[in-house]
């Protein structure tokens, strides 16, 4: 009898849990709800776009001499396509001008960090796009 008593009270507890976790299972869950609300705006803030940041990111001195170096050489190409030898003489004359150990100490960097390639498009996409603004007022 004694062990009928004791497996009677276990069973009984068991059913008392069970209602008390059903019956504040609602409460629970709205509470986890608002802290799930409450918490979001701090996640949302420390989650950035990596490639954006690359995208607007200050370009070194030595970057911005290369995409200056670029666009020189791209306005040349452009405005003596139909003429090859006086394109090759000021391409020459270009070359002469240019700084080489900035140009490779640049593109050394840029080989150790293939993603700050994103920052060079970048800028010269929008120099290319101002470039042609100008142009067509």
């Amino acid at each position: 009898m004694h062990i009928r008593s004791i497996a009677g009270m276990r069973k009984a507890f068991r059913r008392e849990i069970g209602r008390r976790l059903t019956r504040n299972a609602g409460s629970r869950f709205a509470l986890f709800v608002l802290a799930a609300l409450a918490l979001l705006p701090y996640g949302s803030c420390q989650t950035s776009d990596p490639i954006a940041g690359e995208k607007q990111r200050t370009l070194t001195p030595d970057e911005r001499y290369l995409v200056e170096y670029y666009m020189k050489l791209a306005q040349l190409r452009e405005n003596l396509h139909d003429n090859p030898v006086q394109a090759q003489e000021k391409q020459s004359l270009l070359q002469s001008e240019v700084d080489s150990t900035r140009i490779r100490r640049a593109l050394d960097e840029l080989e150790k960090n293939p993603r700050h390639w994103l920052g060079i498009y970048s800028r010269i996409n929008e120099l290319r796009y101002r470039e042609s603004q100008r142009d067509t007022t």
